[in-house]
């Protein structure tokens, strides 16, 4: 009897060390061990039960019930994974949002599941969540995100997933963002956001080595959604268009591409306003005039193709330019140092409006300027080439004036547009050509 206890006890370690080496199994293993030391209970250690101990073979059934028990507890671990490999995220909708415009909750879905999981996620789960707020013929355009650092565009939710993109931002990136949203902004056809990441550049990226350093990550998104009774909000998303502030990106990890400006660089801010962060609200942006602060908007686009007059911003207005403008305060401020600038470099200038969305007093564009580079821009000589310079643009519009805005351009697009390899020249700290390997990526689509 005691040397069958003894073999017991020793399956018992054995057994314990061989299921559960980790320590986070130890429940699991302490369940083993107790049934195990539950025949000492029942029968007792009294002299009357060691006749019942010899007739009934208590060894062998000790040894059946921890094999039995070790058996179901992996398939309850197994069972476990398997439930658990589509498990859709719920996001808490709090009831202040549940009104919010049909753009802006589909949109508040899939950036919140994005911020919350993604890259935490198995490919199943993150595939069963995206899809409940991504239409399946959905388009998504990134600056920078396609081979060679060009740019990227794919068609179809499976295309976006198998595109690279996330991919190389881990292995960037890892999983170590924290985004914080300035603006979040919509109506029932399109959203919008901008904000800053907080992440370590701890792996390659475009073929550039790590900095080993926590950067500041400067993004804005333009999204367009349709009526769609599958999508978790009754509406899925068709469109995506996602820009960085990649010379921001490459200054702050000391690489810097664009020459210092006049104006003080690195510093973007929220809104001025309590309106919440992100702003705005949309308890509070309802009862606010969009249709007037559409308008100004326009005004304030025009400033960029037309005469630059500003008279439709306030005169202490602020604008966040993006690195290689710079912040500008006052209109005098903005009219020398980012319009005038701009207007001498680029001729016949005009511009295509993609997405313009209002909610209250906030707005936004997102388009493309074309023009003749006839004067140098960004230190970049006049190539005498017709150009197309996407952005993307926010706005605050308070009693009928322009009184904050923020904007961020595609530069890497203007460098290969003109010749020149943003990314290499970077890493190498002077202008660079752009290689035949690089330009074959220039117009990346996948589908």
């Amino acid at each position: 009897q005691v040397s069958c206890s003894r073999r017991s006890n020793f399956l018992i370690e054995e057994l314990t060390t061989l299921f559960f080496p980790n320590p986070e199994r130890a429940g699991l293993a302490f369940l083993v061990v107790m049934s195990s030391k539950l025949s000492d209970k029942l029968l007792g250690d009294d002299t009357e039960m060691r006749a019942l101990r010899l007739v009934i073979p208590w060894g062998w059934l000790r040894y059946f019930l921890v094999l039995f028990l070790s058996a179901l507890s992996l398939s309850m671990l197994w069972l476990w994974s398997l439930d658990h490999e589509d498990t859709l995220w719920d996001q808490h909708l709090r009831p202040e949002y549940v009104n919010e415009p049909l753009g802006k909750k589909t949109v508040r879905y899939f950036d919140g599941y994005l911020m919350a999981r993604a890259g935490m996620d198995g490919p199943a789960t993150f595939k069963a969540n995206v899809d409940r707020a991504l239409a399946p013929d959905v388009t998504f355009e990134s600056v920078a995100w396609g081979p060679g650092g060009g740019p990227l565009e794919t068609h179809g939710r499976d295309a976006w997933t198998k595109s690279g993109e996330e991919e190389q931002f881990r292995t960037a990136f890892g999983n170590t963002e924290l985004f914080t949203q300035m603006m979040f902004l919509g109506d029932s056809v399109s959203a919008t956001t901008t904000s800053y990441g907080t992440l370590f550049w701890g792996g390659e990226l475009f073929g550039m080595k790590a900095p080993k350093m926590w950067i500041e990550l400067r993004v804005c998104d333009f999204y367009r959604v349709v009526p769609d009774p599958l999508g978790i909000h009754g509406g899925l998303i068709t469109y995506n268009f996602m820009m960085i502030d990649w010379a921001d990106v490459m200054h702050r990890a000391g690489r810097p591409v664009l020459p210092p400006t006049l104006l003080e660089e690195g510093v973007v801010l929220p809104p001025s306003a309590n309106d919440g962060v992100p702003a705005p609200f949309s308890i509070l942006a309802a009862s606010r005039n969009a249709t007037e602060a559409r308008a100004v908007t326009e005004e304030c686009l025009n400033d960029w193709t037309g005469l630059g007059t500003a008279r439709s911003w306030h005169p202490s207005m602020t604008f966040y330019g993006p690195r290689g403008i710079g912040l500008a305060q006052g209109v005098a401020k903005f009219q020398e140092e980012v319009l005038k600038p701009f207007q001498a470099a680029f001729a016949n200038r005009s511009m295509e409006k993609e997405i313009l969305t209002c909610e209250g007093n906030y707005c936004a564009a997102m388009g493309s300027i074309h023009g003749h580079h006839v004067a140098s821009w960004l230190a970049l000589p006049a190539s005498f080439k017709h150009v197309r310079i996407r952005f993307g643009m926010h706005f605050r519009i308070v009693k009928g004036k322009a009184l904050e805005g923020w904007a961020i351009f595609d530069i890497p697009g203007l460098y290969r547009q003109l010749g020149f390899d943003f990314f290499a020249s970077a890493s190498h700290g002077s202008l660079q050509p752009l290689t035949s390997a690089r330009s074959s990526s220039t117009n990346f689509l996948a589908s």
